[in-house]
């Protein structure tokens, strides 16, 4: 997940300060040193999506040199610790983050994320990758962190704990979809991967990946064209369940939008861009063969329209950059159908907000992010990810976008359903409370249009109450990346008071 919204429901109203500063004697005042620690040994682990079984290593034997009983469980980790003492009769609680990361390079930047780790700096109260070269991972390896060094601490009290370590949450939510109802015995979880300090998330949008793909066999490109390649980069990029509000562009819609219109009988090679369906595509490419008498005319209406969408989105994307430019020569291009079907699939698929929250002001209500689009010598494939908090609406833009690719192959994967828990249940009152306690200013409440695991646990494990929070991540999912590291303190110690306090959760 996740994510930072522009939407924020401040939850009561401040109460005085007299009331706020008591300080529980129960609760240790834990430094914050292994959360820190623990974050940079992670970061040394590669976690790509659906790539974590170095990170299952590295947490069984984390478990292991501790003494602490540790479980694969449909490709989780569950590692088990004990109570505090005088703690063993409070309510076992769930601590859960997700072991993968969205894995995103800087243009130019050359590295194997299967092989190779993040390294990070400190720049100014926050973390980020070293020199912006990469995404950071701190969604959810921050979370990650908090969790670890809670089950090393000797001193953090507690009752029994249950750790849910997931698998591939950004790219499907595979690991909480694949966790069977009973393994879990705790009736409360805290899901430590939100990312605006201060705030309990409580509500998420649902969202499905529409996937379109054409085999087809390479026709011999024709004589009297010139191969021409198409690039779109530099533009905002970010996470699309929350990004996707400021408008910005697509680069594979915007490639896919000039070739769609244009006049001129052009033949398509290839078209790529994007790596995962929940990042707004930041760059892409495409080849394409000109006839040679056109060409003149094929390069001034891509620059014609490409003015057009600068100026469109300059208020986001501020470093737009659109080329058109001859490359060498290519023997083989795709065939007229196949080719038709992708560009004009792509072309009326929507992209952005579809419609705006009648409820909540700023907000999607639905939304597409075409994702990912990837040609290979003999086949096409795109995958798409519509977001909507309602399943009627949701539904209908998925059925939409697969209509847009008549005779392709569709299918329709990694579908869950909007989170909207009850406010006014016991963990959250619980959660508000304690927050309270600590703070002269209350707890707010938000909703994003991203999607947390809590949706999935919540049909596996009805009974559960489940509470989001986290740290201040910005520019998740982007190599502009950064975690608070104030706010990764505050999380800290928030934590600590709701497990140390759990004997007055009612």
């Amino acid at each position: 997940m996740k994510v930072r919204q522009l939407l924020i429901v401040i939850a009561a109203l401040a109460l005085c300060a007299c009331d706020k500063h008591g300080t529980d004697p129960v609760i240790p005042d834990v430094s914050s040193d292994a959360v820190f620690s623990f974050f940079k040994e992670i970061n040394a682990v590669p976690r790509p999506s659906l790539h974590e079984e170095k990170m299952r290593e590295y947490l069984t034997s984390f478990a292991q040199a501790r003494g602490l009983r540790c479980q694969d469980a449909g490709g989780n980790i569950i590692i088990y610790k004990d109570a505090t003492s005088g703690m063993e009769q409070v309510p076992t609680v769930v601590l859960q983050t997700h072991m993968d990361m969205v894995c995103v390079a800087a243009e130019g930047y050359s590295i194997d994320f299967l092989t190779t780790g993040i390294e990070q700096e400190t720049v100014g109260g926050y973390i980020q990758s070293k020199g912006n070269k990469t995404s950071l991972g701190a969604d959810n390896g921050i979370g990650v962190a908090i969790v670890l060094a809670i089950l090393d601490s000797k001193e953090v009290r507690h009752g029994p704990l249950e750790c849910l370590f997931t698998w591939n949450e950004e790219s499907g939510m595979s690991g909480a979809a694949a966790l069977e109802p009973g393994i879990l015995k705790g009736k409360y979880m805290l899901n430590i991967d939100s990312e605006e300090d201060g705030y309990l998330l409580v509500g998420t949008a649902g969202s499905v990946s529409v996937n379109a793909g054409w085999m087809y066999t390479p026709e011999v490109a024709p004589t009297g064209y010139a191969p021409f390649q198409l690039r779109v980069s530099g533009l905002a990029g970010g996470h699309s369940g929350v990004k996707i509000n400021d408008g910005g562009a697509n680069a594979n819609k915007l490639i896919a939008d000039f070739l769609a219109e244009e006049r001129i009988a052009y033949r398509l090679v290839s078209f790529d861009g994007g790596s995962v369906a929940n990042a707004i595509t930041t760059q892409a490419t495409s080849v394409v063969l000109v006839p040679i008498d056109e060409i003149s005319n094929f390069t001034q209406d891509f620059d014609n329209f490409m003015a057009v969408a600068k100026a469109r989105h300059q208020d986001v994307d501020l470093d737009m950059s659109c080329e058109a430019h001859n490359i060498l020569g290519t023997i083989s291009c795709i065939p007229d159908d196949a080719a038709a079907c992708l560009i004009e699939g792509l072309s009326k698929s929507p992209q952005g907000v579809i419609e705006w929250s009648a409820v909540v002001e700023g907000i999607f209500e639905l939304s597409n992010n075409i994702g990912i689009v990837v040609t290979e010598e003999d086949n096409w494939y795109v995958r798409e990810m519509p977001r909507g908090f309602n399943m009627p609406g949701l539904e209908r833009v998925a059925s939409d976008i697969a209509g847009a690719f008549p005779g392709a192959e569709i299918t329709m994967t990694d579908r869950f359903a909007p989170w909207s828990p009850d406010i006014n249940g016991s963990l959250i009152t619980y959660a508000r409370d304690v927050y309270d306690g600590m703070h002269t200013q209350p707890i707010g409440l938000f909703i994003v249009g991203g999607g947390v695991e809590a949706s999935m646990f919540s049909v596996t494990y009805p009974d559960m109450q489940i509470i989001c929070y986290g740290p201040t991540i910005l520019d998740a999912h982007t190599i502009m990346e950064r975690v608070e590291i104030s706010t990764v303190e505050n999380v800290w110690k928030y934590t600590l008071h709701l497990l140390g306090e759990m004997s007055k959760l009612k």
